[in-house]
């Protein structure tokens, strides 16, 4: 036989192995820790750096996905985590309410200097989802003293019963790059968003997306805040496919981008970008589905993103296209996903959750950047 065909078969032949037994042929391996399996089920994470501390945040439940029959009683709770070096993690708040499950809770950092806990408020009755009314938790400015859940305020224009904010992204005047505020390099005095009589700089605001899962199709629309209960609409998003959980960011030239997960149709997820006042948007498929996404800028300029990727935790970059490459498959099966990603000491700190060990547990990856290549 050729040599050069031999050398070919046997390299199909290893690629098929690879696949046959699970792994991920020619992806670097990151390792991950265990950092939290205090209860069943703890999953839907994000992370965050404030006042020189880690801070994860992530649901408990003594069941799983839905909740009990008795609601309100153990089901459903958001936990907020906190560590000086991303090595030895306590709990600093255990948030819940009567007849809530709270889940895909979600840290942002206000422009007044607390952290604010954005949560999913799901009312069950017998294992029925009959509502829900997002909720809202601030610590002190310590970061140590968390306030209870509280509602959360949406425009009477667009609110509805099924109304699901799953992430704020705050602006201001000297952000951190990476969280995805706006860089302090970038010139955004001639800037402005105008909403009826209001006429304010991004700074100072937050936006997220809300999603709407109702039929035919569901609907997104882009929301603002200036104190993180009230949100008024901005427009709504033109994503078909059954658009729902989105993140949303700021390049470092000022524009404003979303990566929306996508149920419909081919799945794959949605990267859109827009100028102020963001309301002309374009959205590109990536190409790929991302459960729970997320993602954040590197230092140099490149787009980190991530998601549960053909049923592990992948994550992988955002090219200019939008085009989504993956990149590594973190340790994970099963119930997994929900990344969290911060930047530290020249690492990403990702934090996800996974059953690969078990119960469903959070999990920690440290990846060097300069890994990332």
């Amino acid at each position: 036989m050729n040599k050069r065909i031999l050398f070919l078969s046997l390299a199909i032949f290893a690629l098929l192995f690879q696949f046959a037994v699970g792994q991920e042929p020619t992806m670097p391996q990151f390792p991950s820790r265990m950092i939290w399996n205090g209860a069943k089920h703890c999953a839907f994470t994000d992370v965050i750096q404030f006042k020189g501390k880690l801070y994860c945040t992530f649901r408990e439940s003594s069941v799983g996905h839905i909740p009990g029959k008795k609601t309100g009683e153990g089901d459903g709770v958001v936990r907020v985590l906190c560590s000086p070096d991303g090595e030895k993690w306590e709990s600093v708040a255990l948030l819940q309410r009567k007849t809530f499950d709270l889940r895909d809770a979600k840290l942002s950092e206000t422009p007044d200097g607390r952290l604010m806990v954005l949560m999913g408020g799901s009312i069950y009755v017998d294992q029925k989802l009959v509502g829900r009314i997002m909720q809202v938790s601030f610590s002190d400015e310590n970061g140590q003293n968390f306030s209870d859940p509280a509602n959360v305020e949406i425009d009477p224009a667009i609110r509805s019963d099924v109304d699901w904010l799953w992430r704020v992204t705050w602006c201001e005047p000297h952000g951190r790059r990476g969280q995805g505020c706006v860089s302090e390099q970038a010139d955004y005095g001639a800037t402005h968003f105008q909403s009826g009589t209001d006429l304010v700089g991004h700074d100072g605001v937050g936006y997220g997306v809300i999603y709407q899962p109702t039929s035919p199709d569901w609907k997104i629309f882009l929301v603002k805040t200036t104190d993180g209960v009230h949100y008024q609409n901005v427009t709504q998003l033109d994503v078909p496919g059954l658009p729902n959980e989105a993140t949303v960011r700021f390049a470092p030239n000022g524009e404003m981008q979303i990566l929306v997960r996508r149920e419909g149709s081919d799945r794959g997820a949605y990267f859109g970008t827009a100028k102020a006042p963001f309301t002309d948007w374009t959205f590109v498929n990536c190409g790929t589905s991302l459960g729970g996404p997320n993602f954040i800028y590197l230092p140099d300029g490149r787009v980190l993103a991530g998601g549960r990727v053909n049923g592990k935790t992948g994550i992988g970059f955002l090219e200019k296209d939008g085009h989504f490459k993956l990149y590594s498959i973190l340790p994970s099966a099963g119930d997994n996903s929900y990344p969290g990603f911060t930047i530290r000491d020249g690492k990403v700190y990702v934090t996800y959750y996974s059953s690969h060990e078990g119960n469903t547990a959070i999990f920690l990856s440290v990846i060097p950047l300069e890994e990332l290549k």
